[in-house]
């Protein structure tokens, strides 16, 4: 949040070249508000954060109630159960406008099913289906993509011809986005390449067949079976298994392209936990029911079926809400033990804890003591080296014109190349955790607080 949304939203201008190149609504939104409201960019971004996670609440309710035909206990079983999932809170906690487009895909296909379930065609229905539906292919490329062949192949299934002309409608309006940031591309690339912002590393070792299977196993695993059952249990609905067999076929693309990693296999897997973990909830009241029946004849517990399945639920939330919190609240350093077995295959795609930030935020106030310096200390047009993770404070706090450089790799490695391939001014400082570069023939320190020292290149 504080390296991505926070920071654009705050220098949006600056900004726009690139964002406009990676489908800019739901930025342009925070954008709006913000400006619009008076309030600041971070509380903006936590204001919509928040928002957006009641929001995709809503509309999984609203599914399980209105599609799926669930009574009240079982539509918040359901709901909770997919919220604490860790596919779903992986991606609250950075891919804000992921959640914003997958609310509103599955209010689309809320008001699809409306349609589908009533004998005389309403076109207020249509209407809303395609407005929805175009809100999400203009937020997001992956979510967006995916609704439109969903809807596509669902309007085959059920031989619907005005789903087919919607989904063809749909699809052209996002094909000429992807053409319209496809133009948009390659300056966004170059200004990339050439601002003195940005740097990259080419160690991609991570994304392997290996990595990429254990993966999976710790967004599916312990909803594979229910998962398929209740699959099974789902008769001729097919507005969620579509997304379901395209996300989850998707997730196996490693299997034949194990290293491509514009493929984006990790970001598929998360996405497809979600809608496995819709299935599994869907096995598990199917199951309940079946086990409620037995208790309640072998018994003879008379008109106590909802307290019986009030109970039943009560105790299956126990593991995913008991799993949910840990991978929420645990410290970074003594994660719950499942994410800490797999944290050597999984952390490069999620976090063994929602707690993971770029620092300790009782230490912010020593990078900002060490921005405040700079600003007032170096030269205006000077250029900052230092850790990816302070790109965010970094690009709000430093003033005049002076630009941040970071890299993927390790700073001390990124100033040496700097140095040898002498792509550094008079006017460059590099900042880094106190006296780790002490001691060095190419730096000279000029400043140091209790964390962070910062060093000018000779």
């Amino acid at each position: 949040m504080v390296n991505y949304y926070i920071p654009v939203v705050h220098n949006f201008d600056n900004h726009w070249s690139i964002v406009s190149s990676q489908f800019p609504l739901y930025v342009s939104m925070l954008y709006l508000v913000s400006e619009l409201s008076g309030l600041s960019p971070h509380h903006t971004v936590l204001i919509f954060a928040v928002s957006f996670f009641g929001i995709f609440a809503v509309s999984l309710f609203v599914l399980s109630k209105y599609v799926f035909k669930l009574n009240l206990i079982q539509c918040i079983f359901l709901t909770v159960f997919v919220l604490f999932q860790i596919s779903v809170l992986r991606t609250a906690w950075d891919l804000h406008r992921d959640i914003f487009a997958l609310s509103t895909m599955l209010f689309s296909f809320f008001f699809l099913s409306k349609i589908e379930s009533k004998n005389n065609f309403m076109w207020k229905d249509l209407s809303l289906v395609i407005v929805f539906s175009l809100v999400t292919v203009s937020s997001d490329r992956m979510i967006g993509g995916l609704l439109c062949i969903s809807l596509f192949i669902y309007g085959l299934l059920r031989k619907r011809r005005i789903v087919i002309i919607a989904a063809l409608l749909i699809s052209m309006v996002f094909a000429v986005e992807i053409m319209v940031i496809g133009n948009s591309i390659a300056p966004a690339i170059n200004s990339v390449v050439n601002t003195p912002t940005i740097t990259q590393s080419n160690d991609k070792s991570y994304y392997n067949s290996t990595n990429l299977f254990a993966l999976f196993i710790l967004i599916n695993g312990l909803n594979i079976s229910t998962g398929i059952f209740g699959y099974l249990s789902m008769k001729n609905n097919w507005l969620l298994k579509i997304p379901l067999l395209i996300t989850t076929a998707l997730s196996f693309t490693w299997i034949l392209f194990p290293e491509k990693e514009a493929l984006v296999a990790d970001r598929w897997t998360i996405l497809s936990g979600i809608f496995v973990s819709f299935f599994s909830a869907y096995g598990l009241i199917t199951i309940e029911a079946r086990i409620k029946t037995l208790i309640v004849v072998n018994l003879s517990i008379k008109n106590r079926h909802r307290v019986v399945s009030f109970a039943i639920y009560s105790l299956i939330l126990i593991i995913p809400v008991t799993m949910g919190l840990s991978f929420e609240v645990m410290p970074y350093d003594t994660p719950f033990v499942l994410f800490d077995v797999s944290r050597n295959y999984t952390e490069h795609f999620v976090p063994v804890t929602m707690q993971f930030n770029s620092m300790d935020i009782k230490d912010n106030v020593h990078l900002l003591n060490a921005i405040s310096w700079i600003n007032h200390n170096t030269e205006k047009d000077s250029t900052i080296v230092g850790d990816k993770h302070w790109r965010g404070l970094m690009e709000m706090h430093l003033q005049d014109n002076r630009s941040y450089r970071y890299s993927d790799i390790p700073v001390a490695d990124f100033i040496k190349n700097l140095i040898r391939e002498d792509k550094f001014s008079s006017s460059t400082y590099v900042i880094d955790i106190a006296k780790s570069q002490d001691n060095t023939l190419w730096l000279d320190n000029v400043y140091s607080n209790a964390l962070f020292s910062t060093y000018k290149i000779r």
